[in-house]
């Protein structure tokens, strides 16, 4: 997805630790983004090494930012039944923003 957008908000660059599938300790850098196109407003969330990159960016100025969506289901059970449901949820990804 490519899109020209305003920044309405840009966090700061954030990491934690994890470890990988193989147990290896790893640092996940990631930065938040509210992104709006003037017709939609949506969460963003720039990863790896363009968060490490990223520097603040003018949110005077319209940006071309470069997405991917990335689509997970979930199992959830509600707090007060105790039934289960599967969850769904869409998390943007930016690839390139300038």
């Amino acid at each position: 997805m490519e899109k020209l957008v305003s920044i309405i908000a840009q966090g700061e660059h954030e990491s934690r630790q994890y470890n990988d599938r193989n147990g290896q300790p790893t640092v996940f850098h990631f930065m938040d983004f509210v992104l709006s196109d003037g017709i939609d407003t949506f969460h963003a969330q720039a990863t790896g090494n363009l968060a490490q990159a990223l520097q603040p960016l003018d949110k005077d100025i319209l940006h071309k930012v470069q997405c991917h969506i990335s689509h997970r289901t979930y199992d959830r059970t509600h707090p007060t039944t105790g039934e289960k449901s599967v969850g769904h949820e869409n998390l943007i990804y930016i690839d390139r923003i300038v």
